[in-house]
């Protein structure tokens, strides 16, 4: 699992839905690799990533941009397939860590774009 992370994409001009990947991925690695979320971590997480599953769902110009009922499952899986290939070893894990810190550190900057914007595709992806 290669990560490239370019720094003026966090809460400027990353995908909504891109976001919302991120931090799906490297939740599932961090508790795979690590356990658990400090608890106000594991809050915001949940909560904020609520609040983008619902946005990208109704917001999605097309079916297939939607969040589909199997996704965790399917993560997961990966994410087990990732790890059980020494994923927890590799610095790549450290960078999705840091990525997914980053993003609920800046979980009000991507709020605010949940306020104006309508396609959640629009932006930049890694």
């Amino acid at each position: 699992m290669t990560i490239l992370w370019p720094s003026g994409a966090i809460g400027g001009e990353m995908s909504l839905t891109c976001v919302y990947e991120i931090m799906t991925s490297a939740r599932e690695a961090m508790v795979l690799c690590e356990g658990t979320l400090d608890r106000k971590s594991e809050h915001t997480y949940q909560e904020f990533r609520a609040t983008l599953k619902r946005f990208i769902n109704e917001n999605a110009k097309l079916d297939n941009q939607k969040i589909a009922a199997d996704y965790d499952r399917v993560r997961s899986l990966r994410a087990r397939e990732e790890v059980a290939k020494g994923f927890c070893k590799l610095p790549e894990y450290l960078v999705l860590k840091g990525m997914l810190q980053e993003l609920l550190q800046r979980e009000a900057t991507f709020r605010e774009r949940l306020e104006r914007s309508v396609d959640p595709t629009e932006g930049e992806c890694l």
